[in-house]
């Protein structure tokens, strides 16, 4: 079955607006506005070859749009923690636990960038690393600092 997916022209494969809307209208009137601005963009129809990228781009964008408006940012380089365990109704990841509080990151990697993990406690952690083919370059589930650039994820953007 083919679809059609909106992919940001100006942004070279996913981009900061990772599909066409605007998270200025998610944001509280008392946010500034957000640094990301969507160009007009050409349809690209989804096949076999480009599936995995297409459905990144429509996770990634929905994460945006979430962590612009919990955080009053743009979305991208901003952590957003969610302080409840997530709503069963929440399908933006099919297969998420819902007895785990979560902390969700967009990176562009542009400039490198470093997550660190704290010591826990003996409480566990990790960071999940999720690139933008939908492959999962990292698990990081130990206390330390670990550097992600383009070279090491494999592309510009990531999702922690």
């Amino acid at each position: 079955m083919m679809s059609t997916v909106i992919r940001p022209a100006a942004l070279a494969a996913m981009g900061c607006a990772f599909m066409a809307f605007s998270t200025s209208a998610l944001a509280d009137d008392h946010c500034p506005s957000p640094a990301l601005s969507v160009p007009e963009s050409p349809i690209t129809t989804v096949d076999k070859q480009n599936y995995s990228l297409a459905e990144t781009q429509v996770i990634f964008s929905d994460y945006v749009r979430k962590i612009a408006a919990a955080t009053c940012s743009g979305g991208v380089g901003q952590l957003m923690h969610l302080r409840n365990t997530p709503d069963p109704t929440d399908r933006t990841i099919l297969r998420i636990n819902f007895d785990t509080i979560y902390s969700f990151l967009i990176l562009d990697l542009t400039t490198p960038a470093t997550i660190t993990l704290p010591e826990a406690n003996g409480r566990y952690q990790s960071a999940e690393v999720l690139d933008e083919e939908h492959y999962i370059p990292f698990i990081f589930d130990q206390p330390g600092s670990y550097e992600l650039t383009q070279q090491n994820v494999g592309g510009r953007y990531a999702i922690v």
